[in-house]
């Protein structure tokens, strides 16, 4: 981090190389709780530094998305579109600034997101799904009923709740 000092309250939550779309310019990229910063790896390009309040968001969903191993991110001042040379890479800074944007991980987000879709499922059948299926999995797990069954178990939970 050559040409960026951290501030004291600043912590790094990724880094990694990247290529810049504009003038296929190699640089590092750092995400840090504080800014997104651009460090060109040749002297001619100068640092450039974007605090994260810059970065949009709409619905509680950073406007950052990803194509394969390409980036872009919109920002209130610009848009930055990079890549990386590992699609891996990519996921990771996704990860590492939506977590730091929503304050969830991956596995938090997917699972407000199921949570979500039982619940319309929920509304539109006006049925007790939710209970339903905790039950269901309780008595797999519980009794040992194979998955199969267990299953067919939620099957039989919209059939009797259409016969109510």
């Amino acid at each position: 981090m050559e040409n960026y000092k951290l501030k004291e309250n600043e912590v790094v939550l990724y880094k990694g190389d990247i290529k810049l779309a504009k003038n296929n310019e190699e640089a590092r990229l750092i995400l840090t709780n504080l800014n997104l910063v651009f460090v060109p790896n040749s002297n001619e390009g100068a640092t450039e530094v974007y605090p994260v309040e810059e970065i949009k968001v709409y619905e509680n969903q950073p406007q950052v998305k990803t194509r394969g191993n390409i980036v872009e991110i919109y920002l209130t001042s610009t848009e930055k579109e990079f890549s990386f040379v590992h699609k891996l890479d990519s996921l990771k800074f996704m990860n590492a600034i939506k977590k730091l944007l929503t304050g969830k991980t991956a596995s938090q987000r997917y699972a407000d997101k199921v949570k979500s879709g039982l619940q319309i499922v929920e509304d539109a059948l006006d049925v007790g799904i939710v209970k339903n299926i905790g039950g269901t999995i309780k008595d797999i797990v519980e009794t040992g009923k194979s998955v199969k069954n267990g299953i067919a178990g939620v099957a039989n939970i919209f059939k009797r709740n259409n016969k109510e």
